[in-house]
């Protein structure tokens, strides 16, 4: 039990992206929104974050903090990030103290039986402790250029998959909002 505290309390990451794009793994079918990207830039040791708008033949397009659209030429991006939904590794550690409760309580209560309350609690210790270790080592929700996707297919993860639609005006974009 102590193992799964110290993991959960290691493995819980935290990214410097704001709160409203950090989206829930059961919320991404009804996000309208694009996901929060980081791009590295060649021949320079900045960064340009925000969310993903979206692709247009060899240009990206990202809304950033000052509320308008940086357009990226893909030659000029040494590598990426897309964060498509919050870890699930904090749920995870969350649900399994709650499945450990029964085990902990039987023992505390009927302290003759207590190791084998306690063995039987075990199995959901190990399940969950994997779970944990698979989801914040992988990191299954960020979506770099090691990942075996190409920067052109990142289309799909930006507010309008399919391009820039006519007639709108990048610069009018908002940020999402926090519900």
């Amino acid at each position: 039990m102590v193992s799964l505290v110290v993991v959960l309390s290691i493995s819980c990451q935290t990214y410097t992206i704001p709160a409203a794009y950090d989206t829930p793994y059961s919320e991404i079918r009804e996000n309208p929104y694009g996901c929060w990207s980081e791009f590295e830039l060649r021949n320079s040791a900045s960064k340009v974050s925000g969310e993903l708008i979206c692709m247009e033949h060899d240009t990206v397009y990202v809304l950033v903090l000052d509320h308008h659209v940086q357009a990226i030429e893909a030659a000029q991006i040494a590598g990426y990030k897309i964060y498509t939904h919050k870890s699930q590794s904090g749920r995870y550690g969350k649900f399994s103290l709650l499945y450990l409760i029964p085990s902990v309580v039987g023992a505390l209560v009927q302290s003759d039986y207590a190791g084998g309350f306690l063995s039987l609690g075990v199995p959901v210790a190990v399940v969950g402790l994997t779970h944990i270790i698979i989801e914040g080592s992988n990191k299954k929700n960020v979506i770099t250029e090691n990942n075996t996707i190409r920067l052109y297919e990142i289309a799909k993860y930006a507010r309008y998959p399919g391009g820039k639609p006519m007639g709108v005006d990048l610069n009018q974009l908002v940020w999402k909002e926090e519900s």
